[in-house]
């Protein structure tokens, strides 16, 4: 058996406490509301455009998820 450290993501860090969709689309467009497809600033540090990289992918391939159902 291997363990697995956890971490507990408050949703208030993550401004998700004002999410008010009832529908997965709505979802959806709340978060791509939130961390839109834009180009990132020329000064934004390595790590910190790997995070939002990885924010804009999950509500990429949820609205691909979305479009092919």
């Amino acid at each position: 058996i291997r363990w697995i450290k956890t971490k507990v993501i408050i949703t208030e860090d993550l401004g998700l406490e004002s999410l008010s969709s009832g529908t997965l689309k709505g979802l959806v467009s709340e978060l791509d509301a939130l961390f839109p497809d834009v180009y990132p600033d020329y000064l934004t540090e390595p790590r910190e455009l790997a995070y939002k990289a990885g924010q804009l992918s999950v509500v990429r391939l949820l609205k691909a998820k979305l479009d092919n159902s």
